[in-house]
């Protein structure tokens, strides 16, 4: 068993394709499949069930994955405690951030902080929570802010800071007269929300859930913060979203929620990952300013 071939099924398992997988590690396909074989060949089990589209892991495969992560986290540890040692090595810090919480820190990051430490590099993942989250247990992320806690037992959590989230919508919406939005306001209204159900769009759901009892959500659908923002510019419902991350993009009016809607966003890492230099004086410059 080679390191190598526990990359290509940990590529192909994420990725749920070994086309995929053979992109993400610019390698062929029939080079992931081969080294996949040789894996199942000495394990004498399938780990993958590869008729399935998308590929999917068997339960013995899925056991072996959890195990192959930690291992493949292992080598990584050595290889950064290593170069932590020498101290000859590029830093780079892979960092996820929710795609509408916390954009107010990127500027101070790209300028403050990397202008004051040039040795480190910062690699920002934008995505929503039920990309961040795994991908930070996978080992694939170094730290990452999060809209709650989700209680992984391999991840480490420190609560950051609070943000709001406001009722956003077209500068002719009636709504512009008033200088807070409440829920019962809401009710009855077209709402550009996602409905997905963890996150940002959990806590939005849970809030909408417990001020206004039953609502209904006219567009069914698993929207992008984007996406929500231009309806609701050209006066198509109503999104509730970070009032930074909104009107930096898109030309709507945002007002507060009564009662508000705060989202206490945690710091997360993963506790079986090393934690070098670089990622601890990141961590200090995030603390700072939570």
């Amino acid at each position: 068993m080679e390191l190598y071939q526990l990359e290509y099924f940990k590529s192909v398992a994420r990725n749920q394709s070994f086309t995929a997988a053979a992109a993400a590690m610019n390698v062929s396909q029939p080079t992931i499949s081969i080294a996949i074989q040789k894996l199942e060949k000495e394990l004498g089990v399938e780990l993958l069930n590869k008729k399935d589209k998308p590929v999917t892991l068997t339960p013995v495969g899925q056991a072996i994955f959890d195990r192959a992560v930690r291992i493949l986290i292992e080598g990584d540890n050595i290889r950064e405690e290593v170069a932590d040692y020498l101290d000859n090595a590029p830093k780079l810090i892979r960092f996820g951030v929710p795609l509408t919480l916390c954009n107010d820190l990127l500027s101070p990051i790209k300028t403050e902080f990397l202008n004051g430490h040039p040795e480190i590099q910062i690699m920002v993942a934008q995505y929503g929570v039920e990309i961040l989250e795994p991908e930070l247990a996978a080992g694939n992320l170094d730290l990452c802010i999060l809209s709650d806690m989700i209680s992984k037992p391999e991840l480490e959590y420190v609560p950051f800071k609070k943000t709001s989230l406001y009722a956003c919508f077209s500068a002719n919406h009636p709504f512009s007269a008033y200088d807070h939005v409440t829920p019962e306001m809401l009710a009855g209204k077209e709402l550009l929300v996602s409905n997905r159900k963890n996150g940002v769009s959990r806590l939005i759901l849970n809030y909408l859930a417990a001020h206004i009892g039953e609502y209904a959500l006219p567009h069914r659908s698993s929207f992008v913060p984007q996406s929500m923002l231009a309806l609701a510019e050209e006066g198509m419902g109503i999104a509730i979203i970070e009032k930074n991350f909104a009107q930096k993009h898109y030309n709507v009016k945002c007002l507060p929620l009564d009662p508000p809607l705060e989202i206490q966003t945690v710091l997360a890492w993963n506790k079986n990952k090393y934690i070098g230099k670089a990622q601890k004086t990141f961590i200090s410059y995030l603390k700072k300013h939570a």
